[in-house]
């Protein structure tokens, strides 16, 4: 890659329309340690396919996972962007451990230790539930990373990790709002299916059956996935349009 130019990741996809993800170099000073880097973030992207069912996006956004997390060559602080500053002891003793093991699925691992362990050190319950939330999404993104290496074992272990911190997500929002958070329990629920966790899945997806019309789609569609046993890939597109009223 030639640092000093733009990057096209992509071209065509339909006859005549420009649809392209460009990336570019950056220098980000790492909010740990000091040390400059040089990282890839991505300029523009777009979105031709339908996201899967945990709103994994499709095409072309989707190949651009491994800009998602940056990592310091010196100090191997991981986040998805390395220039802010870690807010707690916590989290600079999580930097301080060692790597769990090279390559992307670990930066992501590693990046949601790092929030985690703010996630548990913040004073404040909706600071630590945004925390949590994004920990989860990372351990989400680990788990993509095997779906593209095709083990299917290892993801289904991110997963659960990633269930465990959007179930403090969702407890936060149920108590705070006073109601089910119906997006995250969709997301939840395939998680959970993809993990195997068939019981779980069930649960959620039945506690938003009483939702809007495309939540109880999406809803209806997992419980269907889950009798079957299914922990596949499953999209947005699978969801059927609503019989019109006469």
């Amino acid at each position: 890659m030639d640092p000093k130019h733009t990057i096209l990741a992509a071209a065509l996809l339909t006859a005549g329309t420009l649809s392209a993800t460009t990336i570019r170099p950056e220098k980000v000073k790492c909010g740990n340690c000091g040390e400059e880097n040089t990282v890839t973030v991505v300029g523009s992207t777009n979105q031709m396919q339908a996201p899967d069912l945990d709103l994994r996006p499709g095409e072309m956004m989707r190949s651009t996972l491994r800009y998602q997390v940056t990592e310091c060559k010196k100090c191997h602080y991981c986040a998805e962007d390395i220039g802010e500053k870690p807010e707690s002891e916590a989290a600079k003793k999580a930097i301080a451990r060692p790597m769990p093991g090279k390559g992307l699925k670990f930066r992501f691992v590693r990046a949601a230790e790092i929030m985690r362990a703010e996630a548990e050190a913040a004073g404040d319950k909706r600071d630590a539930a945004k925390k949590h939330c994004i920990a989860g999404l990372m351990l989400l993104r680990a788990a993509w990373v095997c779906d593209d290496e095709g083990k299917s074992d290892e993801a289904a272990g991110y997963r659960r990790q990633c269930a465990a911190e959007l179930e403090k997500v969702i407890a936060f929002k149920e108590k705070q709002d006073g109601e089910l958070p119906r997006g995250f329990a969709l997301m939840l629920c395939d998680v959970c299916r993809r993990s195997g966790d068939f019981a779980k899945a069930e649960r959620m997806a039945r506690r938003v059956l009483n939702a809007k019309t495309r939540e109880q789609r999406i809803a209806e569609l997992q419980l269907e996935l889950c009798r079957q046993k299914k922990t596949d890939r499953h999209t947005l597109n699978e969801i059927s349009k609503p019989t019109p009223k006469k």
